[in-house]
């Protein structure tokens, strides 16, 4: 994975005017995509594979919040067709 983020080689291209001349550097937003993309596949990947290690934490505190709760309940009233103000 540290190989893939630091290679750089094609992140730039150059920019060329009608006769060929290069007149400067642009971004390559389609090579750094792909980097991004094969960088999140790997990290997905590992997660599956290995989740106590390479998994999203998830963080308990014990906290619990009612008020979504209610919230969450009453989308779930309306769409079943039921009312009830929030």
């Amino acid at each position: 994975m540290l190989e893939i983020a630091d290679d750089g080689s094609n992140d730039w291209m150059e920019r060329k005017n009608a006769d060929g001349e290069n007149i400067g550097w642009m971004e390559n937003g389609e090579a750094i995509r792909r980097s991004q993309l094969r960088l999140e596949t790997r990290k997905w990947m590992a997660g599956k594979l290995r989740p106590k290690k390479y998994g999203d934490k998830i963080a308990v505190d014990g906290n619990v919040n009612h008020s979504a709760d209610a919230t969450v309940l009453a989308l779930m009233e309306a769409i079943n067709g039921k009312t009830r103000t929030l």
